[in-house]
């Protein structure tokens, strides 16, 4: 490859690789969007009629009347009754209907917009045509053959399509969705090579006659016709569907050969001296077209070649797609295709759907249908596995101690816990969630563990920004695309601008490119044509941009005015949020001919940058074992972070029934980990759970918390576990949110985020110290903290600054060994000899008494912290 070939490439690859030209450009992407958007909102409205509650907010549930439901729809009201923070398993299988509801009309709505698309452009009528014959022409097998591969893809697609982007599973979205419309749409797509083009031997063949035209002028000018078409021809439609038979290079040289002698003999046939070169071009491509187009063809293929037709590979444009459908044809779930009899083509639809109904039968008669299932449920689980950590990980029993001992100030325990001697904090939880669900046993099976995590990796809000991302798309390369064409006079298609459909306020852009051919062999038609092609592009990463910058404008209006750590960390993620913005943008111009879905490349694959964008903006982490850790820096696979975290926890706490919670050691190391990961440790997950129970236990009694005390118990969880009051609680723990370091927030993906916006992450990160710093004083005050305790604080803060590790505070009340000396300022060393006063029993005080403190303690940010950075 030469110094222009590279030069050239971009502007190849762009021609290649962007989005087909169509009436609506991406339509195929936007009603897929579109179809999932509208299934995902009747469906959600149908099951807060069937389940007669809505959920207003992780955790938080309100009630849906009976008087507004519509009249003809009221029979269903509450047909389901369920305890939505039950963890028996008879409501744990009912939890999970609750979250595949929705999925259920998003999947149906995405096929049907997928096969929408299809109808606009008349593919789909095509396709269905083509089974009233019972022998099809090569090149319409080939069509059909490649359609019919579309089915089980779409029906891939909009499976994977129903999970949210915290799943980490619209990779996978974009794996089937892409060849899907690939193949509907009769595409090649790029495997290395641009040589080989973006069209399947169907397309290519009109395609390749329509630009013989160019060859044979270029021809009549320099007395020589080129082999290039010939070249590309072979590559293009011969090699796809007898490759098999043109093996060696010896025979894709003839191949190539004979076609140029081919063309050679037509163009001395038509070259008469004087005829203008136009006319001969359209006398040539005229004759080829009825040897080597539709008809034509077989006869060439058999008398020059010596090749089958009944023998070609039809649908095989993109071998690995090919190879797919033969895989289910070899389980029964479609056919394979040939070239001869169309039957052979048939859409794996029913065997695939039948299939999938099987399995969803079976799912609901285990969980629901039989009465030893009914009593069956899950716990409140947000991971992917029976017990939290290790989904290969059996349950074993464990050693159970009983808190005889305050644990660093919080009052004596009644509550059961888990043997921790010597085990990690993976270990601990795991035995924890385990020994708390063993109440549940001999009351039903819960649902399999891959049940759990599917539920919860539902799609749980309207996919907007996938649709308005989609919209976005859509019109900017429309209104880009239209730019182009009146300029130049001409669509990437190749077709003239009808002059008298240009708005009358556009009239002087039309034609300023001049001297311009369309598919022309000069370089200036071709770079021409890759500045089109970038026009048409840069106009899709603008609304892209503009589509996804939309779904999330009430982000900034939420994160606007931060004052606590559950409020600076969903602004980090957010600034994080706009630089993985511009990479799905970017990603998002290419189409499913570049190939480039296929590459797990942040800026490159669409799917991964727009979940990416998408986890950010929401404040949210990966979920999926393996990548959660590395993409998010989370050590559960929850998709929980600490703002939403915290407000899961207290609703949790409340109305969950049970006086031993399973999920409570699993929720403290989901929230903590990631922000003090080299710090936590057994006893920090221990404290963290007394506290929950600390507030449950004044207001828990047999059968759970009464109803007409879960506001009070609500309002004294977030007077604990929210705000100034989790501040406290975590320094009285020894954790120290001062030396969160949010530039190391967010695993991977908030590492590419921070590119670009460093200096931001900075600000926040000062304003939120300095914040701190100044609630110190009032949490002194408030007899919250001691003064000791306050000096490590702001020792921490200073030795974040200076990049050095912090050393833990010193014992508390029980016992009285001198405090280790910290690193960063040894004067602020404290040896604290008399009891701390319990800050947890102040907090719980203070909520049965609000009073103005914690508007106190906010202020006090505003008073001392510098402007924090715009959103």
């Amino acid at each position: 490859m030469g110094w222009k070939d590279i030069l050239e490439f971009p502007g190849k690859f762009l021609a290649n690789g962007g989005h087909a030209q169509q009436d609506i450009p991406s339509q195929h992407r936007l009603l897929n969007a579109g179809g999932m958007f509208a299934g995902w909102w009747m469906m959600d409205q149908m099951r807060h009629i069937v389940f007669g509650v809505k959920m207003k907010s992780e955790g938080e549930y309100v009630e849906i009347k009976r008087e507004d439901v519509p009249a003809a729809l009221r029979f269903l009201h509450k047909s389901i009754d369920w305890d939505p923070l039950s963890e028996t398993p008879e409501h744990q299988w009912k939890k999970l209907a609750y979250q595949l509801f929705p999925g259920v009309g998003a999947g149906l709505g995405a096929t049907a917009g997928s096969i929408y698309a299809f109808q606009r452009n008349g593919r789909e009528q095509l396709y269905k045509g083509t089974k009233t014959q019972q022998a099809l022409s090569l090149l319409d097998a080939d069509f059909a053959a490649q359609y019919a591969q579309s089915t089980p893809l779409r029906l891939l697609a909009a499976f994977f399509g129903t999970f949210s982007a915290a799943s980490g599973l619209t990779f996978m979205y974009g794996f089937f969705l892409n060849p899907a419309f690939a193949s509907a749409n009769g595409a090649k797509i790029f495997a290395g090579s641009l040589a080989k083009g973006n069209l399947a031997p169907h397309k290519a063949v009109p395609a390749q006659l329509e630009a013989l035209g160019s060859y044979v002028q270029e021809a009549v000018k320099t007395g020589k016709v080129s082999n290039a078409w010939a070249a590309q021809f072979a590559e293009r439609i011969l090699q796809p569907l007898f490759g098999h038979e043109l093996k060696s290079p010896e025979a894709q040289a003839q191949a190539v050969k004979t076609l140029q002698g081919i063309v050679e003999e037509s163009y001395q046939k038509f070259n008469v001296s004087g005829k203008p070169a136009k006319e001969i071009a359209e006398a040539v491509t005229k004759d080829l077209s009825a040897k080597l187009g539709k008809g034509g063809i077989e006869k060439t293929l058999k008398t020059h070649f010596g090749l089958d037709a009944k023998k070609a590979k039809v649908g095989n444009a993109n071998p690995l797609i090919w190879q797919f459908q033969n895989f289910l044809a070899s389980m029964g779930l479609a056919k394979a295709p040939t070239a001869a009899v169309h039957k052979t083509t048939a859409s794996a639809a029913f065997p695939l759907g039948a299939a999938a109904t099987a399995l969803g039968t079976t799912v609901v008669i285990d969980g629901m249908g039989s009465k030893k299932a009914m009593a069956a449920d899950h716990g409140q689980t947000l991971s992917t596995t029976e017990t939290p950590l290790a989904p290969d990980v059996p349950a074993t029993p464990t050693e159970t101690t009983e808190h005889k001992t305050p644990i660093d100030g919080l009052n004596t325990s009644k509550h059961m816990r888990p043997d921790a001697t010597g085990k990690t904090l993976d270990e601990y939880v795991r035995d924890a969630v385990t020994m708390h669900k063993s109440q549940y046993e001999g009351k039903g099976k819960s649902p399999p563990a891959l049940l759990k995590w599917m539920g919860d990796a539902q799609l749980a809000v309207l996919p907007s920004n996938r649709l308005y991302s989609a919209i976005g798309l859509t019109t900017g390369l429309m209104v880009a695309g239209n730019m182009a064409k009146i300029a130049t006079g001409y669509g990437l298609d190749g077709k003239a601008v009808d002059a008298a459909k240009v708005p009358t306020f556009l009239q002087g852009m039309k034609g300023i490119v001049k001297d311009y051919t369309p598919g022309g062999l000069r370089p200036r038609d071709r770079w021409i044509k890759y500045a089109q092609w970038g026009v048409y592009s840069l106009g899709g990463l603008a609304g892209i941009k503009l589509g996804t910058g939309y779904a999330y404008k009430n982000v900034k209006e939420k994160n606007k005015d931060p004052h606590y750590i559950e409020d600076y960390l969903p602004r980090i993620s957010m600034h994080q949020g706009e630089t993985w913005s511009w990479l799905a943008s970017v990603s998002g111009i290419l189409g499913s001919a570049s190939g480039m879905w296929l590459l797990p490349v942040p800026g490159i694959n669409y799917g991964l940058s727009l979940a990416a964008r998408a986890t950010s903006m929401q404040d949210r982490n990966f979920m999926l074992g393996g990548l959660n850790e590395v993409m998010s820096g989370a050590t559960t696979t929850s998709f929980l972070r600490l703002r939403e975290g915290v407000n899961y926890l207290c609703h949790y706490a409340v109305g969950n029934p049970a006086e031993h919670p399973a999920q409570i050691e699993y929720l403290a190391y989901t929230l903590l980990g990631p922000i003090f990961k080299d710090q936590l440790t057994v006893e920090h997950i221990q404290r963290f759970t007394e506290a929950v129970h600390e507030v449950r236990d004044q207001f828990w009694q047999e059968g759970g918390i009464p109803k007409e005390k879960r506001k009070e118990a609500l309002r004294t969880m977030r007077e604990v576990f929210t705000g100034p009051g989790l501040e406290v609680l975590l320094i009285d723990m020894g954790l120290n949110p001062g030396t969160i370091a949010f530039s190391q927030l967010n695993g991977v993906m908030g590492r590419i985020g921070n590119v670009g916006i460093s200096n931001k992450i900075q600000v926040e990160q000062n304003a939120y110290q300095k914040g701190l710093e100044g609630r110190l004083e009032i949490y002194m005050k408030q007899g919250l903290i001691s003064q000791e305790r306050a000096d490590w604080v702001r020792a921490g803060i200073e030795s974040i600054k200076h990049r050095e590790k912090q050393a833990a505070p010193a014992p508390q009340a029980q016992e009285t060994t001198p405090a280790p000396v910290m690193e960063a300022a040894p004067s602020a060393t404290f040896t604290e000899k008399a009891p701390q006063k319990n800050s947890i029993e102040t907090l719980i005080k203070r909520s049965e008494k609000p009073d103005d403190w914690r508007e106190a303690a906010r202020l006090s940010k505003e008073n001392l912290a510098p402007a924090a950075v715009g959103g």
